[in-house]
């Protein structure tokens, strides 16, 4: 699932003289069986899934841990026997919901990508993706989780719930089909990790010569790019911020370098990765998962906003411990929202904005696509019809502005606008298809 695997594994090697090999297994057989359906609504896309596959196991893909939780409530709403699993439940209730997907037989589970690869669910049937993941290596990733047993086929439905779904969906299978993986692009000019491992190094042997601290890093692939005047420059940024600090020959973490990592015995400098502050749910001394702080900000015990659906299960507010980072529930009547957290949807790429443009400008209709998904593809195709009749990155004038239709993807369509808006000033609005 990347497009470059000959480029990663020099990159893992570093400097080594041991021979390297990427090993690439065999793909299936046979073709995998692809479909992809305009359903309207969250609502819609659970009554479809209830019908397809009725007395099998399905893994239901969905692209965030609050989408995940509505569309879980509304299968369950029709019959389904579901299951959740995403990252802000607890360890025991994504265990107990793997256990027992593994165990049943008609049932499904919703999950966020954290069920993309590792972990075994038992034989699987099918896969759906409600509306459509940002890469190539995730769909595949995720069918991937079907077909493995003697006779079976690797499968996956998409049951796109928005226009604009189904457009990225069918050009996501038109990238698959040419055999587009994404690359990995491994950094050799990654100056943040060299700070990061210069502050480790620090603690690590309780101050570091200064004469002595690149000899540790020398030869790791992620610093290759970069000279050593431009080494010296991090280091003495950090000096000069007081990250650092020189004394006797040594270089040792600085006032304000304690004070941002050394709490908690420095689990943020040793973290792979950080997140917001949460609030852990629990039912008596049972954990169900947790929510962002900023979710039960605002919210009373007892007043309207008091509930939440977490886990698939609706929960009452009972008392919020601030200090403790604790929140105590019951079980609650359902109409519930559904629990909030932060993030939003990535950025798509260059290369699957283009296969966009592709679907909007060509003629053709893939054979995966329902009576529905090429009634939608073809009013998409009418409304940017322009886009035949023009230059590949046309602008057009409209009543608030000028839109360019670039099909760059949002990270190069925000180095864009900065620059327009540094020549011309305004405000650009950007979008992954347009500025």
């Amino acid at each position: 699932t990347v497009g470059n695997p000959d480029e990663i594994l020099e990159w893992l090697r570093g400097r080594s003289k041991r021979e390297g090999v990427v090993i690439s297994p065999p793909r299936p057989p046979v073709s995998p069986l692809l479909s992809l359906d305009y359903v309207g609504s969250v609502a819609n896309a659970a009554i479809v899934a209830e019908q397809l596959h009725r007395g099998q196991k399905r893994l239901i893909f969905v692209d965030s841990r609050r989408g995940v939780e509505e569309f879980g409530n509304e299968l369950t709403a029709q019959g389904v026997s579901t299951f959740l699993a995403h990252g802000s439940l607890s360890v025991t209730a994504r265990r107990d919901a793997e256990r027992a997907f593994a165990e049943g037989s008609n049932c499904a589970i919703v999950a966020t990508s954290a069920l993309e690869l590792g972990i075994d669910v038992g034989d699987l049937d099918h896969v759906l993706q409600i509306d459509c993941p940002g890469t190539v290596a995730s769909f595949l990733q995720r069918m991937g989780r079907t077909g493995r047993r003697a006779g079976a086929v690797p499968n996956c439905t998409f049951l796109a719930t928005k226009e604009s779904a189904v457009l990225q969906a069918a050009a996501l299978l038109r990238l698959h089909r040419s055999g587009f993986v994404e690359s990995v692009h491994p950094s050799r000019r990654a100056s943040h990790m060299l700070a990061h491992q210069v502050m480790a190094l620090t603690v690590q042997e309780q101050g570091v010569p200064v004469s002595d601290w690149w000899g540790w890093l020398e030869g790791a692939t992620p610093f290759l790019g970069l000279t050593a005047a431009e080494r010296q420059s991090v280091v003495e940024h950090m000096l000069a911020e007081e990250v650092l600090v020189a004394a006797d020959g040594r270089l040792a973490l600085g006032p304000r370098g304690e004070k941002l990592y050394g709490r908690r015995h420095f689990a943020e400098l040793y973290a792979v990765f950080s997140v917001p502050r949460t609030i852990t749910v629990c039912l008596g001394e049972q954990e169900v998962g947790s929510v962002d702080a900023s979710f039960l900000q605002g919210a009373e015990p007892g007043s309207r906003n008091s509930t939440f659906v977490l886990g698939g299960r609706a929960w009452e507010l009972i008392h919020v411990d601030w200090s403790k980072g604790r929140c105590s529930v019951k079980p609650a009547e359902g109409g519930a929202k559904a629990a909030r957290w932060f993030g939003g949807p990535g950025a798509l790429s260059y290369e699957l904005c283009q296969s966009m443009r592709d679907v909007l400008t060509s003629g053709d209709a893939d054979a995966s696509w329902s009576k529905r998904a090429v009634e939608v593809i073809a009013r998409l195709r009418e409304e940017h019809a322009f886009l035949r009749d023009a230059e590949h990155a046309p602008m057009v004038s409209e009543s608030d502005g000028i839109a360019w239709w670039t099909f760059a993807g949002a990270r190069a369509n925000q180095l864009l606008a900065r620059v327009i808006e540094g020549e011309l000033g305004g405000r650009c609005v950007v979008r992954d298809t347009s500025i």
